[in-house]
């Protein structure tokens, strides 16, 4: 609003610039593609090893403060912020879980269950990073680690049963 010779109050409607991405593909996607993806690319040029550090993405300079920080790429921000060496180990994790639960083909009928609820649910997660920082949000990354924890130790449990039994009937003996 500004202000008219006469004192009243007027709108004054300025002519919008957009990115070609806006005009083709919307807001949304215009906005990761046009920013928020070329600084996480960015951050892991700037250090492919280590990368740029944590929440540095958005920062053009070391004193700018940001509200809010996201890639929306959950791999691309994990890249950006952390590098290739971050980035093996964090989603390496992933591959350790699904091997290890894997590796019990001794699982019961319900805890065969359980594991391919969970391995659908991992990759549906890390589908849905793809296009937001699904690993950043508290809600998701608390809830995520505590039942990936629980399989993990429910599937050692079962696994290491027969051993156990095996041992007491021989101390037994």
């Amino acid at each position: 609003m500004q202000e008219d010779d006469s004192g009243k109050m007027v709108v004054v409607e300025k002519e919008r610039t957009w990115s070609p991405n806006a005009m083709k593909y919307g807001l949304s996607l215009a906005i990761r593609l046009d920013e928020l993806w070329p600084n996480a690319i960015d951050g892991f040029i700037t250090n492919p090893v280590l990368g740029s550090a944590y929440a540095t993405l958005n920062k053009k300079e070391f004193y700018h403060f940001t509200e809010a920080e996201s890639t929306d790429n959950n791999f691309l921000r994990t890249l950006g912020e952390t590098g290739l060496l971050g980035f093996i180990t964090f989603y390496g994790i992933f591959w350790v879980i699904f091997y290890q639960i894997e590796k019990n083909k001794k699982a019961s009928p319900w805890l065969k269950s359980l594991n391919l609820a969970f391995m659908a649910a991992s990759i549906g997660l890390l589908a849905n990073a793809l296009y937001i920082d699904v690993f950043a949000s508290s809600k998701v990354a608390f809830t995520y680690w505590a039942l990936a924890g629980a399989i993990l130790a429910i599937n050692y449990q079962e696994s290491h049963e027969a051993q156990a039994k095996k041992l007491k009937t021989k101390s037994k003996k």
